[in-house]
């Protein structure tokens, strides 16, 4: 017998199937692979209708059950095939998967890059193809690691969320998002990320969909439910909803105990291309809606959002009035330009900037991660023919503070656009202070009126649970927002709308669990996944069977003490 053939007859026998006799051609007998490809793209879609924009957050429950059964299709049909063809046919539904859940929810890259790249439509349309087929790569992992867990004997209810987490915490995004963001409108679901950040949201929404996936497979095959796996996801989802009611009213009581200020942000509907054209017009917007704000009521701070301002603040300046604030007698953190003299050239910085009520420069803070194809281009400086062919991208340098900026007793953190949806980044903000209010400043105009903005938001107001913080959140054109330290958004906007938000917030303290340790639940996570899908079969069934001899003994010496 030839050797694949041999390893044909071997997964057979496991599989308690007949051998396929020598010279049959498998190609011709392998089953329709079109059944497993539905079952992934069924999966992308309501995994994109789930997530925020379209915010259908009920579907990201089962989104990830039809890929499940599709994993479970193709190991059934791998018992009569060869292993490449089984691992071309699962990577088939795993690059499905993965794109389409992608293109879905990232629609609006086309435009995006369209705007801000000045490429033609059809070269806009591929990079976005590219992006998200790389984008997806995280999900096609996520299927090869289930398929090899699978045959390691390794339960889904404990790969699925061992794998999305790890691959989640590890695989580098160009736009860093969460499965676990689907419950960014469910409070009670939401505050565990003070624990281990939107990780354990992601482990969570896996355990539930492993959960419903076991009881679907054994109800359809007449077997015995998994009941103590529906107990667990009970009991997890049970305590999870106990911890989040308790730390709401313990949270919201704390808040309204500390010390407040009233904070203004002014949202003044520019578009794209208007600040440029007009900046005289942009800056006569930001001072008008301020000094309104200043008529409705107290007001100790106005927050302006990124490149508020379209010309470059001179070096070394620091009297701002005339040039910036003019009659507002409100301190203010804005979104500008700096230009500064440095020993390898002069360099551009996307600059927040923080003014006190007389005009006086207390500090600034420049965005450290910067935008690819909008703020620099990758190479760009190695090859500056690329900015030739790319005319609407910046030339900025990332800055390098991780600074909080000081405003009498508060101490701001404050990022900038994409900064926002990093929780390791944010997160350094606490590693050697305790910043009192997070304040983002953002420009989404480029991506138009589509759910980018929605999900900008989304990703964002997870950092106010995460370190018990109000975040102040101001764009240019939507969706500006004040959020509570509990997730819930006191007050928004609308997209491409002229508006202005008053509120007061409080100056919180203390760390929280995710503010010390950070990512700890990445670290299990991978552990465990290295476990399920590198340790051998026996290896797994033991470990598996661990918690149970342990329980036994326990029980044994209780009874021989007593």
């Amino acid at each position: 017998m030839t050797r694949p053939a041999a390893r044909s007859a071997r997964r057979a026998e496991r599989s308690g199937r007949e051998p396929p006799t020598q010279g049959t051609d498998a190609r011709a007998r392998s089953p329709s692979l079109l059944p497993s490809l539905g079952l992934g793209a069924l999966s992308a879609v309501a995994y994109f209708c789930a997530f925020p924009g379209i915010g259908l957050w009920p579907l990201g429950v089962v989104a990830l059950v039809p890929l499940l059964f599709a994993v479970d299709r193709e190991m059934r049909i791998a018992a009569d095939a060869p292993a490449r063809r089984t691992r071309r046919r699962l990577a088939a539904v795993g690059v499905l998967f993965g794109t389409l859940t992608n293109a879905g929810g990232y629609y609006w890259l086309v435009g995006m890059l369209e705007d801000f790249s000045g490429f033609p439509l059809a070269l806009c349309v591929l990079f976005a193809l590219l992006v998200c087929a790389y984008q997806g790569g995280l999900l096609a992992l996520l299927v090869a690691v289930l398929a090899r867990a699978r045959v390691r004997g390794a339960p889904s209810a404990l790969a699925l969320p061992a794998a999305f987490v790890s691959l989640e915490w590890l695989y580098p995004l160009l736009f860093p998002s969460y499965y676990g963001a689907i419950f960014h409108d469910v409070l009670p679901v939401v505050q565990i990320v003070e624990l281990g950040g939107p990780l354990a949201l992601t482990a969570l929404a896996g355990l539930v969909n492993a959960t419903v996936y076991e009881t679907l497979r054994a109800w359809r095959s007449r077997n015995a439910l998994p009941r103590r796996l529906l107990a667990g996801c009970g009991l997890a989802v049970g305590a999870t909803l106990g911890f989040g009611l308790w730390r709401i009213d313990a949270v919201d009581t704390r808040s309204a105990a500390s010390p407040s200020m009233w904070v203004g942000v002014v949202q003044a509907s520019l578009g794209k291309h208007d600040k440029w054209d007009d900046p005289v017009e942009g800056h006569r917007r930001h001072v008008l809606d301020t000094l309104a704000l200043e008529n409705e009521g107290p007001l100790d701070l106005v927050v302006w959002p990124e490149s508020a301002l379209s010309y470059v603040v001179p070096e070394g300046e620091r009297d701002l009035r005339r040039r910036v604030l003019g009659p507002i007698r409100t301190a203010a953190v804005w979104g500008g330009l700096r230009r500064a003299r440095e020993a390898d050239g002069t360099w551009l910085y996307n600059t927040a900037f923080l003014t006190d009520a007389e005009g006086r420069l207390l500090g600034h803070y420049d965005k450290t991660y910067l935008l690819m194809f909008g703020e620099y281009l990758p190479l760009g400086e190695t090859f500056p023919v690329l900015y030739d062919w790319s005319p609407q991208s910046g030339r900025f340098r990332p800055g390098r503070s991780v600074q909080p900026l000081s405003f009498g007793d508060w101490k701001l953190a404050v990022f900038i656009c994409y900064e926002a949806i990093l929780p390791g980044y944010v997160r350094r903000f606490f590693e050697r202070d305790e910043p009192n209010l997070l304040v983002n400043l953002t420009n989404d105009s480029w991506f138009g009126d589509t759910t980018e903005p929605w999900q900008h938001l989304a990703l964002a107001r997870l950092r106010a649970v995460e370190h018990r913080r109000w975040l102040v959140r101001s764009t240019n054109t939507g969706v500006s927002a004040i959020v509570d330290p509990v997730g819930r958004i006191v007050a928004h906007t609308g997209v491409f709308t002229r508006e202005r938000l008053r509120a007061r917030v409080h100056r919180m303290q203390g760390r929280t669990p995710y503010a010390v340790a950070g990512d700890v639940l990445g670290w299990l996570a991978l552990a465990v996944t290295i476990v399920a899908v590198v340790m051998p079969r026996r290896g797994v069934a033991w470990l598996l069977a661990l918690p149970r001899r342990l329980s036994r003994r326990w029980q044994a010496s209780t009874r021989s003490g007593a």
